[in-house]
């Protein structure tokens, strides 16, 4: 009788410790995962310089394939991602940690106070056309830069010191403030390190791949 009560005890003890490390590996696949739909989008643009429009067009396109599968939000229980987008003059309009000069940071880690609205950063360099294109193509606010989480819930682990789930954001525009493709190589591919090839919103040059 007395060998159960120790076992169960002990159990009791070690559940907090194992609930822990099981959180911390879904944090991890959540940033592998995150992090494969960025460099999928970041070469859909090497490739063909604009961004997707879905997550087909990052499966299969032009007989390319940028993604291995259609991952899911692994903190989320419908596994579905908040999708971050840009118009056509290269403005992210829906991200919850971006922020403009003058741009106010409120309580819950939205924004406010820029033109762009919520959530919107500018980048690129000029990419307008006279016929009211881009390097994006035509349609306003229609492209995929990002995802994030759909999970609102308090993370164990920091990711770009943001502490929710929803506001890990996984963007696929080199060197965009909280972007997790910083610098290019010469293959195309994110180098930690290494000096970029390119300026924010230009078109690097280099190879592409599938992951």
């Amino acid at each position: 009788m007395m060998i159960a009560v120790f076992l169960l005890i002990a159990l009791t003890a070690a559940a907090p410790s194992i609930f822990t490390e099981g959180r911390r590996e879904k944090e991890k696949e959540l940033i592998f995962r995150g992090e494969q739909y960025a460099h999928a989008i970041y070469l859909f643009d090497l490739q063909f310089h604009r961004y997707p429009t879905s997550v087909k067009e990052l499966l299969h396109t032009n007989d390319m394939s940028f993604l291995r599968q259609r991952f899911r939000d692994p903190m989320a229980a419908n596994g579905k991602w908040r999708f971050i987008h840009a118009t056509a003059n290269g403005v992210v309009t829906d991200s919850e940690t971006l922020q403009q000069p003058g741009q106010q940071q409120g309580e819950n880690g939205s924004t406010r106070g820029s033109p762009g609205g919520p959530g919107s950063s500018s980048f690129g360099n000029g990419m307008g056309a006279s016929s009211g294109t881009s390097a994006f193509g035509n349609v306003e606010g229609a492209f995929i830069v990002g995802v994030a989480s759909t999970s609102k819930q308090m993370s164990i682990m920091t990711f770009n010191n943001h502490d929710h789930y929803n506001h890990w954001e996984f963007i696929g525009i080199p060197g965009l403030p909280g972007s997790v493709i910083q610098t290019v190589n010469p293959a195309g591919f994110a180098a930690p390190g290494q000096p970029s090839g390119s300026p924010i919103g230009s078109k690097p040059t280099g190879g592409f791949g599938s992951f």
